[in-house]
């Protein structure tokens, strides 16, 4: 029979009223029930044991609702009766005093505050009916006596509601004062009388505030501290929390004789300023920030955002008070302008996962981004588990899904939508190329200002130059010698030189041969200038068959003259020298003029394989691609060749070969040699391919290249400019749409190679000029079917296209305003004046230097959307993003009691600025609690709170609520000084505490929660691995830059996609730098940090698991990372000048400091000199794994050792980086 109060054998007389109160009470109520009809429940009461009425025993101690009975109504009620109204029962909550004391229709109440005996929850709790008891059997086990006692006593006292304690603003408690802490305190009767000596030690102990909070509670529990741990542990155990490192030899020889009483206290201040102080703190940031080099899901492609890990390392080591750290994280661009560290830190927010994957839905995985982000933020920062609340109510705390996404919404405004390219990013410059930067724009600023001072003598130059602008080039009617299409449609050309083309192909390409006038040479043409003609016969009166616009792709001539005596051949014969070769060719063309050769021709091959015929090069198929069936394809052999006969001896202009297009394998033909043979096979010309262009025309004729420089246009259609003519991509152009049924014109300026070479003869010859027109665009059918040819000898053309439009109209305006006689006098003198030439010479180096400082990286960022462009937020119902109810404001729950800051009282709606702004305020009081707890754990291994990931109903109570406030208020106003606050608890005695412990107190509290002994538990799994380098003297001190790949045991597999996970190991110290350092791929996590507890960082982690399992010794033992690090240490002792003389016994001591920072005492040395000589037993007659042992992975022995020794000590090493001793902090 359950009990509330065991009642004594002879009870006194306040018992024995109790009972009869109870009694009456009980009668009373059983009256009630059967009045209302509830005989069954008046018969249970009536007949019940007086031992299970709920009778009050007087008591002075008073209940707390958060520490007694939000915990048994959180973990035994809620699930059915709490803050969702989705999944509530019966409609009764139990989760404020309102509901819970409501009456139902039959008038009854779930909770009667002052009665205990018409609370129906205590009539269900206690009855023994499974169809009527609560909680349901099938849910949970019946409350447990201490557990209804506290329910009864607590509705009898007036069943007050609180607040959770969490949410309740930060009270300063007065520290406990040395009188406080005395065992004769009242509260202190679990405590044996202390002796005065005992109590003089304790008063000691506890100078430190936080000492006299623990004491105090000490003393309460029957518990003592632990005396103060070794000067050679508290070394260890301090360097290793604060660095994430072992300490050296030189720190451990410096401390231990450093006598002084504030050593200690020196080292914390040294330690705490080193800068592998940011790299183990940021490490542990990293895991909240879900930080991974990745971006996740099934593909899960690289992503380059180290530069964030970088900015976390110098936040922690430049101490960047907590509140600034938060706002830069979670809105560092919406601060005022924003410098290149606010913007990097808003990458916080952009390590959520992005699906690059063919079919998904950006939209969909967008909004998964922003789920994370709310979850992560209230995570981190108020220790609160929100996630429950995006399908529904929340079951435990009270925050409605509505409040959830009104949270969403301030992070649902942000330019990133899971896109490929992970815009936005910003470009990342390095502090010293930011003071490069900075410099040279201060340069350009002063060489601008001295461009433009004014100066009177310039005035001449400039009527010169505006002279030259106002003439109008002189051009010259063309009649086209030849004009021949590649679609080979029909051509006219009119006696006016109007050229004429009944073209409907998709795309074209025109060659047209001009005869220059008489007189002129390569060096007279300077310009070339295409005008379109309307026709109202074609479509929309314009100039094109299509639909009367057009697109001219590119422009391009040579200059040639008839020579007296032309190329003549039979065989075109192309090699490909080298061994190993594939000669791949799409089309090979040879013309007499504008006649191509090669297609009656008969054509042969060194090799055919795969289909790759050798005629394929001359079917008219130039497309390259070996779905298109258009290439040739040899064997793989050495110097292959390709050849045309061409069946007679022919004269040869001009050899045009089309390369293979796909799969990058254009390169295959470079260097191939292309030979004009005669009838004998002698050759009359050779040419040489370089590079594995997709076309290569090869002219046999002496020629001038004509190279265009500037292009102008009257008209141009918007994106379509004419300076797209004589870009290097073949699919953009000039067009005129807008003004199609209007004639327009197009001028090239440009310049013809050098002519030097040609004699005196030649010049006075008449010269060609071969001109292509290219039609290539992705919109079909635009080609130019009206046009004509001019050209021009104009030597200021080049000079008056490569003038702005808006220049030359300035300059040809006989009424400038003021405003265009400045604008028109800058330009002067900053692009043309002469006299200013050597200060734009100098400033172009300036601007060309400052262009070529490349950022280091680039980073994804946070970037607020245009006010404009904000998105609606509304409430996914169950979580669905496709299916919605009402739209939502941004908000933060109530039950936070948010408040907008005075300075924020603006009225405008909450953003994540005014939101990071109000987390690290005085009146939001989870960040500090949070903050300090989780400081608290990581120096503990457990938090004041014990769930430091969970700070709202369900996580557990603190164990020093005075203490924990203590601190979040002293990290309040120390201005969030973390290194302060880190500081504050390792020079507390309770951090110094040894953490030896006998075996009755490690079973009453084996996770030290209550701290009254040392820290100790096992390192991270990067401390496991950076430890053992440091130890062996490999760890590289190189800080920052992209991540590295040290070594890993080849497993020969394959991830997602094909992907191998497999990697090339870094080389030189990257090999061995900081394993924050190592590439973090979600899908394949660094595998011997995964066995050590490491996570995937898919989602934010706030407490690591803390595993023992057989695979972490395998790690150890095996992993070649630890293999290296073993053979190191074995090099270190062996090659140390003092060691060279030393017997086994000094270097075993030597190695044991090493690793374990302390001397071995002597059985262990014996145990290890006995491992050592069997070691060299074993490997005296097996030299071949010897040397495998002492040298792989590490390298080369040095030459004073033998492959033995060595291997034996590498044993010995490896076996102490097994300890566990190695693997904990001490």
């Amino acid at each position: 029979m359950n009990r509330l109060f065991p009642l004594a054998s002879t009870p006194s007389t306040s018992s024995i009223d109790a009972v009869s109160m109870a009694w009456t009470k009980r009668f009373a109520l059983a009256k009630w029930l059967a009045y209302a009809g509830c005989l069954a429940w008046a018969a249970l009461f009536v007949t019940a044991s007086p031992n299970t009425a709920w009778a009050q025993t007087k008591s002075d101690s008073k209940i707390d609702f958060n520490t007694q009975i939000r915990p048994i109504l959180s973990n035994r009620c809620f699930a059915c009766h709490g803050p969702d109204e989705q999944t509530v029962e019966s409609g009764l909550r139990l989760d404020s005093f309102e509901a819970a004391t409501s009456a139902a229709d039959s008038g009854k109440k779930a909770i009667a505050p002052g009665s205990a005996g018409e609370s129906e929850i205590l009539h269900r709790i206690l009855s023994s009916d499974d169809q009527v008891r609560m909680p349901p059997p099938r849910f949970a086990e019946r409350l447990t006596d201490q557990e209804t006692e506290l329910l009864t006593r607590w509705i009898e006292a007036g069943a007050t509601y609180n607040k959770h304690w969490s949410y309740e603003q930060i009270a300063q408690r007065p520290t406990p004062t040395l009188r406080d802490i005395d065992s004769s305190n009242p509260n202190s009767n679990k405590h044996p009388e202390l002796a005065p000596n005992q109590k003089a030690d304790l008063q000691a102990w506890a100078a430190n505030p936080i000492d006299r909070h623990l004491l105090a509670k000490f003393l309460e529990k029957g518990l003592v501290p632990s005396g103060q741990a070794d000067r050679t542990t508290l070394l260890r155990r301090l360097t290793l929390d604060l660095t994430g490192l072992p300490p050296t030899l030189d720190e451990l020889d410096a401390f231990l004789n450093d006598t002084d009483a504030l050593a200690y206290e020196r080292l914390v201040d040294r330690l705490l300023t080193t800068p592998a102080y940011g790299e183990h703190w940021g490490r542990r940031w990293l895991d909240l920030a879900r930080y991974a080099d990745s971006a996740g899901y099934a593909d899960d492609p690289a992503r380059t955002i180290w530069a964030y890990r970088d900015w976390v390392v110098r936040a922690f080591n430049s101490n960047m008070p907590f509140d600034q750290f938060t706002i830069e994280q979670l809105a560092g661009d919406l601060l005022d302008s924003p410098t290149p560290d606010q913007w990097v830190a808003t990458a916080f927010h952009r390590n959520t996962l992005t699906n690059n994957e063919g079919g998904t839905n950006d939209e969909e995985f967008r909004n998964v981004a922003v789920i994370d982000r709310v979850n992560t933020t209230m995570a981190v920062w108020m220790g609160v588990t929100m996630g429950c609340a995006q399908c529904h109510n929340h079951k435990y705390d009270p925050i409605s899904q509505k409040e959830y996404f009104e949270v969403f919404s301030i992070f649902n405004q942000t330019e990133d939508a899971d896109r490929g390219d992970e815009s936005p990013t910003y470009a990342w410059y390095s502090p010293s190329q930011r003071e490069e930067r900075s410099d040279l724009e201060s340069q350009i600023l002063k060489l601008e200002a001295q461009l433009d001072a004014p100066d009177a003598s310039l005035a001449n130059s400039q009527i010169e130059w505006e002279s030259r602008l106002r003439i109008a080039s002189e051009w010259k009617p063309t009649f086209p010698k030849t004009v021949a299409a590649q679609s080979g449609n029909a051509i006219q050309v009119l006696e006016n030189g109007l050229v004429k083309l009944d073209s409907k192909a998709d795309n074209d390409r025109l060659d047209l041969e001009v005869v220059l006038p008489e007189g002129w040479g390569p060096q007279n043409l300077s310009g070339i200038r295409i005008e379109s003609v309307p026709d109202q016969a074609l479509p929309g009166g314009g100039s094109s068959h299509g639909d009367g616009n057009f697109v001219l792709t590119q422009l391009g001539g040579s200059l040639y003259q008839e020579p007296r005596q032309r190329a003549k051949g039979r065989f075109i014969r192309i090699d490909l020298p080298g061994k190993e070769k594939i000669l791949s060719l799409a089309e090979v063309q040879v013309f007499d003029g504008q006649q191509n050769l090669a297609g009656p021709g008969k054509a042969s091959q060194s090799s055919e394989i795969l289909g790759g015929a050798a005629a394929r090069a001359i079917d008219g198929n130039t497309s390259g691609k070996w779905e298109d069936n258009s290439i040739t394809h040899t064997n793989t052999s050495d110097s292959p060749w390709w050849e045309l006969d061409l069946h007679a001896t022919q004269p040869v202009d001009r050899i045009v070969l089309f390369n293979r297009t796909d799969n990058g394998l254009a390169t295959r033909l470079s260097g191939a040699i292309v030979r004009l043979l005669d009838e004998n096979r002698k050759e009359v010309w050779q040419g040489r391919l370089e590079q594995g262009a997709a076309e290569h025309p090869l002219n046999l004729q002496q020629q001038v290249a004509w190279n265009a420089k500037f292009a102008q246009a009257d008209y141009e259609q918007s994106g379509l400019p004419a300076s797209h003519t004589i870009d290097s991509d073949p699919k953009t152009g000039w067009a005129v749409g807008g003004s199609i049924d209007k004639p327009h014109a197009l001028q090239v300026a440009g310049k013809a190679d050098q002519t030097n070479q040609l004699d005196a003869d030649s010049i006075r010859a008449p010269w060609i000029l071969r001109l292509q027109l290219g039609f290539d665009s992705p919109f079909k059918r635009l080609i130019l079917s009206n046009f004509r040819v001019a050209l021009t000898d104009d030597r200021h053309l080049n000079e008056v296209l490569q003038t702005p439009k808006e220049i030359l109209e300035m300059v040809r305006s006989e009424n400038r305003t003021d405003a265009q006689r400045e604008s028109l006098h800058r330009y002067f003198v900053r692009q043309i004046a002469p006299e200013r030439s050597a200060l734009r010479a100098q400033l172009a180096t300036t601007r060309q230097a400052l262009g070529g400082l490349k950022p280091i990286t680039t980073v994804p960022i946070l970037r607020e959307l245009a006010k404009d462009k904000h998105r609606s937020t509304k409430i996914q119902i169950r979580g669905n993003y496709k299916v919605t109810g009402d739209e939502v404001s941004p908000g933060v729950p109530r039950i936070f009691g948010y408040e907008p800051l005075s300075e924020q009282s603006d009225g405008q709606t909450i953003d994540r600025l005014k939101f990071a702004r109000w987390l690290v305020s005085d009146r939001n009081p989870l960040t500090a609690r949070v903050l300090v707890n989780r400081t608290w754990e990581y120096l503990f291994g457990v938090g004041i709170v014990r769930t430091s990931e969970e700070f709202g109903s369900q996580g557990d109570l603190p164990v020093y609520p005075e203490l924990l406030d203590h601190l979040a208020m002293e990290f309040l106003g120390s201005g969030w000084d973390n290194k302060e606050l880190i500081r504050s608890i390792v020079l507390s005695n309770a951090y110094r505490q040894s953490s030896s412990v006998t075996a009755e107190d490690f079973e009453s509290d084996p996770e030290n929660t209550h701290v009254a002994r040392g820290p100790r538990f096992r390192v991270a799994a990067e401390q496991v691995r950076d430890t053992a380098l440091a130890s062996a003297d490999l760890l590289s001190k190189k800080f920052y830059g992209s991540p590295t790949r040290p070594p890993q045991p080849s497993m020969g597999l394959s991830a997602a996609f094909g992907s191998r996970t497999d990697w090339d190991t870094s080389t030189g110290e990257d090999r061995f730098r900081r394993a924050i350092y190592t590439q973090w791929r979600r899908s394949n996590p660094y595998p011997s940090m995964a066995t050590f507890d490491a996570p995937s960082r898919e989602v934010c982690v706030l407490k690591r698991d803390r595993t023992n399992t057989p695979l972490q010794a395998l790690v150890t033992l095996n992993d070649p990372v630890y293999i290296e690090a073993a053979q190191g240490l074995a090099r270190r002792v062996l090659l140390y000048e003092a060691d060279q003389a030393a017997d086994d016994a000094s270097k075993l001591s030597r190695m044991f400091q090493l690793v374990l920072t302390r001397k071995p005492s002597d059985a262990e040395i014996q145990s290890m000199l006995k491992l050592l000589q069997a070691s060299r037993e074993d490997l005296k007659d097996r030299a071949d794994q010897a040397m495998r042992l002492a040298t792989e992975p590490i390298g080369k022995i040095p030459e004073q050792l033998s492959p033995q020794e060595l291997a034996s000590w590498v044993l010995i090493g490896n076996v102490l980086m097994n300890l566990d001793e190695f693997l904990m902090t001490p």
